[in-house]
């Protein structure tokens, strides 16, 4: 504990964060401050809807805001990367169903889907588009890893990755084998 509202977080890196929650009061903490070992600081701004939940404001170090954040539009968040200099972009997050579903940043769109079937209570994303037309899909086999002395659920794996850059363009695929009971995972090229 740091003082009467914050608490200290020593990293062995040497990084050190100052977490905060609404006058020491929700179980919820956030970090406030983020010290690098060599003494720079990210200053984090969060706002809340006084339920424990904390979304990101803005982020900023000594020399200016870094990014801000406006949920406005809850489902469109837009993220303003180095606002009011010469460099500032905005990206706007389009959600559905609390997941991302597109990503814009000027006309440039990218796009993920999500398969709800194979994990109670998941979603995974399968495939990503980008600006370029190029598909990254990745297909799963459920129920393949299992956990030791069968603890939580059998979890889906990936079984092959899949990239498209279309146009006619030649698709790259990589399987993928593995042991049920172990977490390594072997790509054959």
């Amino acid at each position: 504990k740091n003082n009467s509202d914050s608490y200290r977080l020593v990293h062995r890196s040497g990084a050190v964060e100052i977490l905060k929650g609404d006058s020491n009061a929700f179980a919820v903490k956030v970090p406030d401050t983020i010290y690098s070992p060599l003494g720079t600081k990210l200053t984090l701004i969060w706002t809340s809807d006084h339920s424990d939940s904390y979304w990101i404001k803005s982020i900023k170090d000594d020399n200016g805001t870094l990014l801000d954040v406006d949920y406005s539009t809850p489902n469109n968040p837009v993220i303003t990367v180095w606002p009011g200099s010469a460099d500032s972009y905005s990206m706007t997050f389009m959600l559905h169903d609390n997941q991302l579903a597109a990503l814009t940043n000027g006309d440039s769109v990218w796009q993920f889907n999500y398969d709800s079937t194979l994990l109670a209570g998941y979603s995974l994303v399968y495939l990503v588009g980008y600006p370029g037309g190029l598909l990254e899909t990745v297909h799963y086999q459920p129920k393949m890893q299992r956990f030791p002395n069968d603890s939580s659920p059998a979890m889906p794996c990936v079984n092959r990755y899949v990239q498209d850059p279309q146009g006619g363009n030649q698709r790259w695929f990589i399987p993928m084998s593995f042991q049920k009971k172990t977490f390594y995972v072997l790509a054959v090229a």
